[in-house]
């Protein structure tokens, strides 16, 4: 059991090809009991991840998150055998990584609620951190703010001089994801490109550059329009077609922005083929599509409208989070609740806005939000509308 998990390929998108499977292949056929056994079927579970690509193999998604499925339960079943803590750390966290995505958000709890039990136990440190670190995506991703800062914190004080450098920058860029959350655009964007500079040579890193670009992007759409980023994004979709619709999804909704509704559409049309089948359900899954309701929104695509209200619904108390926690487009409620109202249900649309305005933290989302609210109010209350617009107006210039 020396071979180190390949983490990374869920987390940072290496190159992950052919050989890294059939290695995980024959570790699995090799195994000679169970501890080795459970290992190896989280190892392939983890190199599959991005391997759904016609240069690598050609199944489908769906398909092969089953075979991971089945490879983690059969690892987790082992690994309770053995009576080994970290090994069975090892089988939840890869139960975790290898079905990230909105088809297992529901299932996550009880899963990090038992790592975060079985820690004191663990030996290995990257185990340790790993389990503090999805506590910190639970919370981000259910916009508990406060929650996510005192678990950024103690996953600082538990990594402090720790040798694993990426699991070191993913603190840094959490913090510059709250930093946006809250509105220090400045510091926000400052903490990213330090995180990532400090750590340009190392492994897994060559996607870290969309980091910055993300980031970058949120801070035009927040304060000067999206013009200046259309010919970037064009640029990170051609050298990044393992995540080829989610910059086709960006490039969509910078066009909307700006008014290239034409060309927004073209863009659109390729992605919400087949009711949105293109775009995968993966860790991404709930980004892209939130941001594929605004564009529809934009274009005012009914049946489009209708889709994504569809497929947005059941997600609709959580944050759309980048990956790892590393950016944020806020609240999906706001973008479910602009979609109800586009399909006539103006008042459920204005009950959802409430909803985030009562229970969310302050910043620059939540400000849209209520945007958004005196949007809606506007026809049948206009006085409620206006304040709700002069609130937050006032928010958004500070």
């Amino acid at each position: 059991m020396t071979d180190r998990l390949p983490w990374e390929c869920v987390e940072t998108l290496p190159h992950s090809d052919v050989d890294m499977l059939a290695g995980w292949d024959a570790a699995v056929a090799a195994a000679n009991d169970h501890a080795a056994r459970a290992h190896a079927l989280v190892g392939r579970a983890l190199a599959s991840y991005w391997a759904v690509q016609p240069e690598v193999i050609s199944d489908d998604w769906d398909t092969w998150r089953e075979r991971r499925r089945a490879d983690v339960a059969e690892a987790e079943r082992l690994a309770r055998r053995a009576a080994d803590p970290d090994l069975l750390a090892e089988c939840l966290l890869g139960r975790l990584y290898a079905l990230w995505g909105p088809d297992d958000l529901g299932t996550r709890a009880p899963v990090i609620a038992e790592l975060e039990a079985l820690r004191p136990s663990i030996q290995d440190e990257e185990l340790r951190l790993r389990v503090l670190e999805w506590r910190v995506l639970e919370h981000l991703d259910r916009g508990e703010l406060a929650e996510a800062k005192d678990h950024i914190e103690a996953f600082a004080r538990e990594s402090a001089g720790t040798e694993l450098v990426l699991l070191r920058r993913r603190e840094e860029l959490w913090r510059g994801n709250v930093a946006m959350l809250e509105g220090d655009v400045d510091g926000a964007l400052q903490l990213n490109q330090d995180a990532i500079s400090s750590t340009a040579d190392t492994a897994g890193s060559p996607f870290s550059f969309q980091n910055v670009a993300v980031t970058l992007a949120i801070e035009r759409f927040l304060r000067r329009g999206l013009d200046d980023v259309i010919e970037p994004i064009r640029s990170i979709r051609a050298s990044s077609p393992r995540v080829a619709v989610n910059w086709d999804t960006a490039l969509a909704f910078a066009l909307s922005e700006v008014g290239r509704l034409e060309e927004a559409a073209a863009v659109f049309e390729t992605v919400a083929a087949d009711d949105f089948s293109p775009v995968r359900r993966d860790l991404n899954w709930l980004v892209v599509m939130h941001l594929l309701g605004l564009v529809a929104l934009h274009l005012d695509d009914e049946p489009r409208i209708r889709q994504l209200l569809r497929h947005l619904l059941p997600f609709a108390d959580l944050d759309a989070t980048h990956g790892s926690g590393y950016a944020s487009y806020g609240p999906v409620g706001r973008v479910v609740a602009r979609l109800e109202g586009r399909c006539g249900d103006a008042a459920g649309g204005a009950a959802r806005l409430e909803r985030v305005l009562a229970t969310r933290f302050a910043g620059p989302w939540t400000s849209l939000a209520r945007l958004d609210l005196a949007d809606v109010l506007r026809q049948d209350e206009p006085v409620s509308a206006l304040r709700h617009a002069e609130q937050a107006a006032a928010e958004l210039a500070t």
